[in-house]
């Protein structure tokens, strides 16, 4: 899902880090974005994921610049 698409918070997917993990690793992609309104604002979920990340696929975090401290 792209956050230009039209949203239904009724077919929404909460992930886990491990669970976000998982389905990352068996997709056959480029590149992984991570984007939304500000996923900075999700710091903590960031930060684990990240811990733990250690697939070859380069991540981009694409974010709207609200954060600047």
């Amino acid at each position: 899902m792209y956050c230009d698409t039209d949203f239904d918070p009724k077919n929404t997917i909460e992930y886990s880090t491990q669970k976000l993990y998982d389905t990352l690793k068996n997709e056959k992609t480029d590149f992984i974005s991570l984007t939304g309104g500000e996923p900075l604002l999700e710091v903590d979920f960031l930060e684990e994921f990240f811990k733990n990340y250690n697939l070859k696929t380069p991540i981009y975090l694409e974010t709207n610049g609200t954060l600047y401290n």
